[in-house]
């Protein structure tokens, strides 16, 4: 599980970065993305295509 957290966040951090970069969005503090339902619907299905492509038991 901590290995999985540690290779997600800084996808998550990428991703974030990214967005930024593309959208240009002000970000004056971290709760103001929590308001963004674009970042949840990235997140979402990322770690929809996470969960599905890898991690299950053989």
């Amino acid at each position: 599980m901590a290995i999985a957290l540690g290779l997600f966040l800084p996808l998550v951090w990428l991703l974030l970065t990214v967005v930024k970069l593309f959208f240009w969005i002000p970000i004056q503090n971290f709760e103001q993305l929590f308001h963004w339902p674009l970042l949840w619907l990235i997140l979402g299905a990322s770690l929809l295509s996470w969960l599905l492509s890898g991690d299950r038991p053989r």
